[in-house]
């Protein structure tokens, strides 16, 4: 019994100089927001044939990022891409959709101004899952296929940033920018008729503009533990 209290004893503090050492990490930040963007025209080959024009989607965001305090960030991001990309090519019976999910590390520069704001820009590589969803027939019915794919692949992505921060006070910031996104072309497994088949889409590539809120130097402990005492149930005899 004593060992296991005073195991209880040695966790809660090592628990504890966990939670001073996060509180006291200077320069983090956490993001979350939402922005709208939409593919360039994307061509698809094999199986179906033809371009696929996309329409304007919401792309959520979150983010995870450090301020080194010259001016350099590096922003840790994850964003969601959707997009309805319509008919292929000239098959009237025909829709796809194209959508990405994105893993990006961004090297990002602030310009310092005398003023709340601070324009920025910035770069950044990473890995990219893109699924392609596409099915075309002759007349609409599901006998009359003349290809179809639904598939995804992962592969490497790169973007670009610019952008502007707005201080709503000393933790807070409002951010308002535009990404430049892409991966390279990508090969889908797909059917034609009823013989496997291959897909092949164009570059993914994405404009998109993106509303974020930061917060930086939460300095609140990850990890608040009550102050325990313990006590033996057995009275020393007297």
């Amino acid at each position: 019994m004593k060992k296991l209290l005073l195991s209880a004893v040695a966790t809660a503090t090592v628990l504890g100089a966990t939670s001073g050492a996060f509180a006291s990490d200077d320069g983090w930040y956490v993001r979350a927001g939402v922005g709208y963007g939409s593919l360039e025209s994307s061509t698809l080959t094999g199986a179906l044939n033809g371009k696929a024009n996309a329409r304007g989607e919401l792309r959520p965001t979150v983010g995870l990022g450090y301020d080194f305090g010259n001016d350099w960030r590096v922003d840790f991001d994850l964003t969601q891409r959707w997009n309805d990309t319509g008919a292929v090519g000239n098959y009237p019976n025909s829709s796809s959709d194209m959508s990405s999910t994105s893993l990006m590390t961004n090297i990002i520069y602030d310009f310092q101004t005398a003023s709340k704001f601070t324009p920025y820009l910035g770069a950044g590589v990473g890995y990219a899952r893109n699924h392609l969803s596409a099915i075309g027939t002759f007349d609409g019915l599901p006998t009359s296929v003349v290809g179809a794919a639904k598939d995804a692949k992962s592969d490497f992505a790169y973007n670009l940033l610019a952008g502007i921060g707005y201080e709503l006070d000393r933790n807070w910031t409002f951010d308002l920018g535009y990404r430049f996104f892409r991966v390279g072309s990508q090969n889908y497994d797909a059917f034609s008729g009823t013989s496997a088949s291959t897909i092949k889409t164009s570059n993914y590539t994405s404009h998109d503009v993106m509303a974020s809120i930061r917060l930086q130097d939460f300095s609140v402990p990850l990890v608040t533990l009550p102050s325990i005492r313990f006590t033996s149930p057995i009275k020393s005899a007297t």
